[in-house]
């Protein structure tokens, strides 16, 4: 009996892939901003909030790794993929509103403010925050949706099969 390679194992594998490289980007080009991270965390101790970020780099590094190895329909990169998920789904719906909900207003204005308005200075501020608050909260629903549909499709019997 053949072993029949899933399109859609192939297809979030190659998606992964992307949207990590997307994300590790501006980590690696120098335009992420650490201490826009700190705003957000306060009042955590910067060595707390420096392990969170680097186990937010890590997770992404992961989803690099895991989106490639499922390429290969290699089972220890299905459950990688799996590991980032669920991280990314905790970070989102646990760690977010317990720790970030609160600094949330001032990061949308130091973004308005540093990124928007001075690439665009013919811009208000509140079409500014209004683009960094449609911005965020599409790619949290975007992650959110994406992430489940991975955890979903790796957990499937069927699927999982397939990379035994």
């Amino acid at each position: 009996m053949e072993n029949k390679r899933s399109k859609g194992a192939l297809l979030l594998g190659i998606l992964l892939s992307l949207y990590s490289l997307k994300k590790l980007l501006p980590h690696l080009s120098g335009q992420f901003h650490f201490e826009r991270v700190k705003l957000i965390c306060q009042p955590l101790p910067d060595s707390i909030i420096f392990i969170l970020f680097s186990i937010s780099v890590i997770s992404i590094l992961l989803g690099l790794i895991s989106g490639v190895g499922i390429l290969f329909f290699k089972d220890f990169f299905r459950k990688i993929s799996l590991a980032v998920g669920y991280y990314v789904l905790y970070s989102y719906l646990v760690e977010f509103p317990l720790l970030a909900a609160k600094n949330f207003p001032k990061w949308v204005e130091k973004v308005a403010k540093e990124d928007i308005m001075i690439a665009n200075p013919n811009i208000t501020y509140g079409n500014a925050t209004s683009l960094v608050k449609n911005y965020f909260f599409s790619n949290l629903i975007f992650e959110i949706v994406c992430f489940s549909i991975i955890i979903y499709f790796f957990t499937r019997p069927t699927v999982k099969e397939q990379f035994k």
